[in-house]
């Protein structure tokens, strides 16, 4: 995968859905704790982003953690994409809205 870049604009405009749907703000997405709806938050915005083509290390630069943190929600994303048709239509949204 080749790496990719994204400016602060084009950030927030790919992470608004989800921003939205989690009610919750950029800086509880990247300094947030560790609550769950701001966690699921963060790997659903790590799930688009890397659907975006961005690597996991930029990934976690953005969001301000580390790539392996990235790798895990990300993959936690795939398995619930998976396991729920619900959770794959509403990411897929989610994804569609960021573009």
């Amino acid at each position: 995968m080749t790496t990719k870049t994204i400016g602060p604009a084009q950030l927030k405009k790919v992470l608004a859905p989800v921003l939205e749907r989690f009610d919750v703000t950029l800086d509880e997405l990247f300094y947030g704790r560790r609550v769950r709806h701001v966690a699921d938050a963060r790997a659903i915005a790590s799930w688009i982003l890397r659907e975006h083509g961005l690597t996991f290390q930029r990934i976690g630069q953005l969001l301000h953690k580390d790539h392996s943190s990235i790798v895990h929600g990300v993959r936690r994303v795939e398995v619930e994409r998976s396991l729920s048709k619900a959770m794959a239509r509403e990411l897929e949204e989610m994804k569609g809205a960021a573009a």
